[in-house]
């Protein structure tokens, strides 16, 4: 399920992207993560804004529960998703690039099945807002990712909810339930 999402914020933006700001690199969007388990970077040589996941939290929504017995509520998740804008050509195109990112969530903070039709069938909606982050927190993250800072915009995704089955049955996700 992850993945899905992950790639179809990636493929959204990807297309405003070019649409918005022509070709000038091949591939704008990139998912993956920014540096390697041997503390390594993987970005040499990269000219693309690169999607992360860096934190799933639950989201403590009692009123969301509906009746499901105790053991068995849904668990609504917050995807915590890093843009990091990497252009080693062109550093003055981290901005332009982080801009359109910006302004792509601004006229779109809604990805549902009527806008981003290969959304995954369970997941209902993505709701995208601004993580807004205090300077010994933007420290805090770029130390624990062990990557070396550069511009980049953190958005929570609400609401993933997950809804596991008992008795053999199938896990069930879904977006904002509204």
């Amino acid at each position: 399920m992850f993945e899905n999402i992950l790639t179809t914020i990636g493929n959204q933006l990807d297309a405003h992207l070019k649409n918005r700001l022509g070709s000038d690199y091949e591939e704008p969007i990139l998912i993956n993560k920014l540096v390697n388990e041997d503390g390594s970077s993987t970005l040499t040589n990269v000219n693309s804004v690169v999607i992360s996941l860096v934190n799933i939290q639950q989201e403590n929504m009692a009123s969301r529960t509906g009746g499901h017995g105790a053991g068995n509520r849904p668990i609504n998740l917050n995807l915590y998703v890093l843009f990091s804008a990497c252009f080693t050509a062109k550093y003055m195109d981290s901005f332009k690039y982080l801009s359109a990112v910006v302004g792509f969530f601004q006229a779109n903070p809604v990805l549902n099945h009527s806008n981003a039709p290969e959304l995954d069938p369970d997941v209902n909606k993505l709701t995208f807002e601004i993580e807004n982050l205090d300077t010994a927190a933007v420290s805090q993250l770029w130390g624990a990712l062990g990557a070396k800072h550069m511009p980049f915009i953190l958005y929570k995704v609400r609401m993933v909810t997950v809804n596991e089955m008992t008795g053999g049955g199938s896990s069930t996700f879904s977006g904002l339930n509204n």
